[in-house]
């Protein structure tokens, strides 16, 4: 079995900790209704910017 070195120990669960609880932010961040909105407006602003210029290809513009 692995060292079982309370300092050690510590340590690892001190990483860990943060590890959730970097995970965790990122999680909610994702999830959070003005993200997704403001995701969602983004993608809308890109998709309609791909479609104007596919019209104006298209014109020969």
């Amino acid at each position: 079995m692995a060292d079982t070195d309370p300092d050690e120990l510590e340590r690892q669960i001190a990483r860990t900790r943060a590890e959730l609880a970097r995970t965790v932010d990122a999680i909610a961040d994702r999830v959070s209704p003005k993200r997704v909105a403001e995701r969602t407006v983004e993608d809308v602003k890109t998709r309609a910017g791909h479609f104007v210029a596919s019209v104006g290809d298209a014109l020969g513009g």
